[in-house]
């Protein structure tokens, strides 16, 4: 790969971890919703920027978010944080509508 022989230490190690690991170079968020009463809660398979858990309670009020939840597939940033970080995964476009209830 020509990209190890280029980028800082942190990049080379990253690439040579997935390497090693056969990842691939995509991951499938999963949000479940569930109602409880009157709690309405959110489960990302991910560790979620804050901003996700304000999109869910603008959605619904009182609303709990929860990460690493069915899974781990990595750190979730919105476009803005990951602007200029080419190891964060970058989202065009952050979700703006969240599940319905089950």
């Amino acid at each position: 790969m020509e990209e190890a022989k280029s980028g800082d230490e942190a990049h080379r190690q990253w690439l040579a971890a997935i390497t090693r690991k056969q990842c691939r170079d995509y991951e499938t968020l999963e949000i479940s919703r569930l109602e409880l009463g009157g709690l309405t809660m959110f489960f990302f398979n991910a560790e979620v920027a804050q901003k996700y858990a304000a999109i869910a309670r603008g959605q619904v009020p009182g609303a709990l978010s929860a990460g690493y939840c069915n899974g781990m597939i990595g750190y979730l940033p919105t476009a803005v944080m990951s602007r200029g970080n080419r190891r964060c995964i970058l989202l065009w476009q952050a979700p703006t509508h969240l599940p319905s209830s089950l």
